[in-house]
């Protein structure tokens, strides 16, 4: 009898080149066909990239790509994980059951995402499955953005459910072939695949975000999170998620909240109170520092029009900004809202889901006419975005308006990106800026509206450059050395200051003139007019240059004057103030109503916090290092900043801790963190809970698209 012979082993699969990075020829027909069918979405839809250049294109088209080819192979290996279940016939169903709710699902998100896309600009990320999640329980936040898409919805539904179905019960012969044909070997195709791809990724990412400009990498940045795809936004934002500090969901109750609907009804009451009609008048000035105030240089006054409208007018002499660098800094006078949003810097969108209220939506229902008039870029890291209201008449800038601007290569920033086309202009000179300010005011008295103006003069940005005719009484002035806004020789520090009080002298003529025609205009004692810094200026006092960089007293201690009908002497103010203080002291000053959306406090008010239980709070995050801060009752400051990164703090327990006595010194040169290790206490835990509140608001969408912002934790706290 012959020896049986050994059964021949199965035949191994033949994959054709075509196929070989692909789990089987259903995936290697299906991903291109889906990513070539997003592609083509994103080029019809209104809100596409953002560029369309070659770097951009391919790394998008490999990004939606990746995660569809990633998605083949995660069916592929989930479906030979659980190919043994097909022998039985009740675990046969559960298998088809659960891919046929599992496909529902993905389809179901995978169209609704692309709805939100075509309606907001941006696919839905984790941060919207988390909110579906909170929202679980409250189906009325869902209902209300939904509402007008009932049909829309009912019939993604029913078609999900159905091509579900269709895909995993009636499996046609290529579905099952492709299923028959799983293997573990797949792994090594699959290894040498993810290689390749990770080093087109690698290649195709350096090429894209090299390049002349930072804003253009973070737009860049932004469409590839939030504009690429469903399953790209999807994943790299619970990448992203996975990677930054976690925000406890209990750092912030929406019990402690005020409801946006609650909100928005005591605004519509508050129409019906009268107030009393004041113009207002807002001029921010580029680094203007409180020691510029009441001081003179070489024996000259350095601002002698803000010194005389502080004489007959309020002076806080102990007021703050918010950051030390301006698209963190500016937003926060007009909206009194803290810059803090989150861990990382990016540009302001229109269609940002969070709720805020700028003084020109009060102001604009009551009659006002409303303009931004101003010689900065407002399209710096896109904060007109953010000035965008239907309550705004006018946002006059170098973007938007043409006139003569002018761009200096040594503020680099600036430079890089008006000379590579970011930006449509440099800056306004203040002088024209000025004109076209006063030109506003004159049509809207000739119109008699009571008017809301807010005006930004730049002279004072470093380099500090002025036109020609303008009087340079400070000398010497001429930087003739290297230079840059972040870099210049230490022993030069005293020509650069002389440059600077130059141009804070100019800026000063300008408010004179301001302050003038409306004099003229028979408008002055009915204009509350307010001059505030936007922040201030280092001359290598805390160690570094210009600004941007550490809340120093000197990158943070700013002059705020106001003038306001009625005030006749002057009049000192010590109590803290910051930016978020603007808006609520200037409705209490015109009679009307605080707003649930602003963080900050009318400053002028009797029933202020006491000094004992008074914080300020700052936040920086630029490209010179992330800090947060926090100053308690105007004297002590603790600061929390990356360890290592500015070298002029002492930082003994090398935590990235400092404490000051600012009454003591303004210099900050000695820290107190060992020896008042009570006060440090006290501020680190007042600090820690600002920030967790700020950033568990803007990162948990339950709470910011249904409540305010969360106030001040204000509470008395000992010495």
């Amino acid at each position: 009898m012959s020896e049986p012979s050994e059964p021949a082993s199965p035949a191994q699969p033949h994959h054709p080149v075509w196929t070989w990075p692909f789990p089987n020829r259903l995936a290697a027909i299906v991903v291109p066909a889906l990513s070539g069918l997003e592609l083509l979405g994103l080029a019809v839809a209104e809100d596409h990239l953002d560029y369309t250049d070659a770097p951009t294109l391919l790394t998008a088209a490999l990004l939606t790509f990746v995660t569809w080819w990633f998605a083949s192979w995660f069916i592929h290996f989930v479906t030979w994980m659980t190919k043994p279940m097909i022998h039985r016939r009740l675990t046969r169903w559960i298998r088809h059951l659960c891919f046929v709710a599992v496909a529902a699902i993905a389809v179901a998100a995978w169209i609704g995402s692309w709805w939100l896309y075509l309606t907001t600009g941006r696919f839905a990320s984790f941060s919207t499955g988390l909110f579906l999640v909170q929202a679980a329980g409250r189906w009325e936040m869902l209902w209300t953005p939904a509402a007008s898409q009932r049909t829309f919805i009912v019939l993604s539904a029913i078609l999900s459910i159905a091509a579900a179905t269709a895909l995993v019960l009636a499996r046609p012969r290529i579905i099952s072939d492709a299923i028959a044909a799983v293997r573990p070997r797949g792994l090594l195709r699959f290894g040498y695949s993810l290689l390749v791809m990770y080093v087109l990724w690698i290649g195709l990412t350096a090429w894209c975000m090299s390049g002349f400009s930072s804003l253009e990498k973070l737009e860049r940045r932004e469409s590839f999170t939030q504009k690429t795809s469903p399953m790209v936004t999807l994943a790299l934002s619970s990448i992203a998620a996975a990677n930054i500090e976690a925000v406890p969901a209990d750092s912030l109750s929406a019990d402690e909240l005020v409801p946006i609907a609650e909100a928005k009804r005591k605004r519509e009451r508050s129409l019906q109170v009268a107030g009393r009609g004041y113009n207002v008048v807002i001029i921010q000035i580029e680094s203007l520092r409180s020691d510029c105030i009441a001081s003179q240089h070489h024996g000259i006054e350095i601002t002698p029009h803000i010194n005389r409208l502080a004489e007959s007018g309020i002076r806080f002499a102990n007021a703050y900004t918010q950051s030390t660098h301006s698209n963190f800094a500016d937003p926060c006078i007009a909206s009194s809202l803290y810059p803090l949003r989150g861990h990382l810097p990016r540009p302001y969108r229109r269609g940002d889901p969070y709720p805020k209220t700028l003084i020109y939506d009060l102001l604009k229902p009551r009659g006002y006419a409303t303009a931004i008039i101003s010689s900065q870029n407002e399209a710096w890291f896109s904060m007109d975005q953010f000035y965008e209201s239907p309550n705004l008449d006018l946002i006059f800038d170098p973007q938007r308006v043409e006139g003569h601007t002018y761009v200096d290569v040594r503020d680099w920033g600036m430079a890089r990106e008006a000379l590579g086309g970011t930006l449509k202009g440099g800056k306004f000179i203040d002088s024209f800026t000025a004109d076209s300010a006063i030109e506003w005011m004159g049509k809207q008295r000739g119109e008699g509206k009571p008017f809301y103006l807010q005006m930004n003069l730049q002279s004072s940005h470093f380099p500090y450059p002025l036109p020609k005719d303008v009087p340079r009484p400070f000398e010497p002035h001429e930087m003739n050395f290297p230079a840059s806004f972040v870099e210049y020789p230490k022993e030069k520090a005293h020509v650069v200051r002389n440059a600077y009080y130059n141009a804070i002298a100019e800026c000063d003529r300008q408010v004179g003139r301001i302050i003038t025609a409306l004099k003229e205009l028979d408008q002055f004692d009915d204009t509350i007019l307010i001059v505030v810094g936007e922040n201030g200026e280092s001359f290598f006092e805390d160690g570094v240059v210009t600004h941007g960089g550490p809340p120093s007293q000197v990158q943070l201690h700013v002059a705020w004057v106001m003038s306001v009908p009625g005030e006749a002497a002057e009049r000192v103010e010590d109590y803290p103030v910051e930016l978020v203080d603007v808006v609520p002291t200037t409705l209490g000053l015109l009679g009307l109503p605080a707003d649930a959306n602003h963080q900050g406090i009318n400053v002028l008010a009797e029933d202020r916090p006491r000094l004992s239980e008074r914080f300020l709070f700052f936040h920086v995050n630029s490209p010179h290092g992330h800090a947060v801060a926090t100053l308690w009752g105007g004297r002590w400051k603790f600061v929390s900043f990356d360890p290592g990164t500015w070298d002029y703090v002492d930082d003994p327990t090398g935590r990235g801790e400092a404490l000051f006595d600012i009454h003591s010194e303004q210099a900050e040169a000695n820290n107190r963190i060992l020896e008042r290790p009570k006060i440090a206490a006290i501020l680190r835990s007042r600090l820690e809970r600002w920030r967790m509140r700020q950033l568990a608001y803007y990162q948990y969408p339950h709470l910011h698209m249904s409540h305010c912002p969360p106030q001040q934790p204000l509470g008395p706290a000992e010495r």
